[in-house]
């Protein structure tokens, strides 16, 4: 049926049809200025995604054991005390939107109903490498200050705040003086991370990196059968993110200690671990936080993506917009904010300079 011949309900109907063919879309698909999406690739993992509802995002964590535990003697007497050792935390939702169209007049004329799939298709893929690079951005920046009440709760503008200080430093955000998840850290040290200063790529950083890898380590004091093997999603769980720079030296550091390169001059490219936690160059840091050179460490297992159930990339179907009967446009939404369930060991950081003044 020629193209011209079509009406614009059915316009609508074979537009539907072809994003209902379409799938989820893939990261090898989309384009953009970033090489890699490290955040937003393990974001749109299964294992990487909790579902919530209720009218904000609430868990509970225990933070002290009980205080009636005593040796004691025969007929020893009774005497339990009910204490307090649980707090929950919270955050809001936060919402995206996005949308494409097309008009009904780009379909070519003589081309065949079948011309719209190349629209539609190419459309979409356009709409999704926007809302990836959202996605990346956000991940690794958050908010943008105090007033800020949209965007979602990223690392280094929520979840991380820097100290030069080597330990668990890093307390309540300049940003939230309310703290994170609306409790803190002068009340509860314990949700404190860990941070640390350096200025050079050296064998003294490396065992700053050692250190916080080795201090973030907690293991429950009662613990699930099930949860004595931790899961590895892609192959790992843990992994430390920083600059190309950075890696780039750590690269140069493993040569220097093996001369048997053979032919290939770059040999350890995207070799470097760190006790066995492998270390991957972000873009995105690259660009945006070249100053400061973080390295941010993350256990995927407390990092969460938490959306509303049928609300992560929600998409409506096609309809012709109001006021431009020629125009079919339809739209996606996302209700979801991002989670650290536990703070001192899910993320630590360590940087050169602050990243608030990149």
């Amino acid at each position: 049926m020629p193209t011209n011949s079509l009406s614009a309900s059915q316009i609508v109907d074979l537009a539907n049809g072809t994003l209902a063919d379409l799938g989820r879309f893939k990261m090898e698909d989309l384009m953009s200025d970033l090489q890699e999406f490290p955040a937003a690739h393990e974001l749109m993992q299964k294992a990487r995604q909790e579902k919530a509802d209720g009218l904000a995002i609430r868990w509970n964590a225990l933070t002290s054991t009980g205080t009636n535990g005593k040796f004691t003697g025969l007929h020893g007497r009774d005497n339990i005390d009910i204490t307090a050792g649980e707090l929950y935390q919270e955050i809001p939702w936060r919402y995206y939107k996005n949308g494409m169209a097309f008009d009904r007049r780009e379909v070519k004329i003589n081309g065949g109903a079948s011309k719209i799939f190349d629209v539609v298709k190419a459309r979409r893929h356009r709409m999704y490498a926007e809302g990836v690079e959202d996605m990346e951005s956000t991940f690794w920046d958050g908010p943008t200050g105090s007033t800020d009440t949209t965007t979602p709760f990223g690392l280094l503008n929520y979840w991380l705040d820097y100290s030069a200080t080597t330990g668990f430093e890093g307390g309540d955000h300049s940003y939230h003086a309310g703290g994170v998840g609306g409790k803190l850290c002068a009340d509860y040290p314990r949700l404190e991370h860990y941070t640390f200063n350096f200025s050079t790529i050296n064998q003294a950083t490396i065992r700053l990196i050692r250190g916080a890898l080795r201090q973030t380590r907690f293991h429950g004091i009662v613990q699930a059968q099930k949860q004595q093997i931790s899961p590895y999603a892609n192959g790992f769980r843990r992994a430390i993110y920083t600059i190309y720079d950075n890696l780039q030296a750590m690269e140069e550091l493993l040569e220097a200690k093996n001369d048997n390169h053979g032919n290939d001059l770059a040999k350890y490219d995207g070799m470097v671990h760190i006790a066995k936690v492998p270390v991957i160059d972000v873009p995105y840091l690259s660009e945006n936080h070249a100053t400061s050179d973080p390295f941010i460490g993350i256990d995927w297992e407390q990092v969460k993506v938490c959306y509303m159930k049928g609300e992560w990339f929600r998409e409506t179907p096609f309809t012709i917009k109001s006021e431009q009967h020629n125009d079919l446009e339809m739209h996606t939404d996302c209700q979801f904010n991002i989670k650290v369930i536990q703070r001192r060991k899910g993320i630590w950081l360590g940087a050169k300079s602050d990243p608030l003044s990149d």
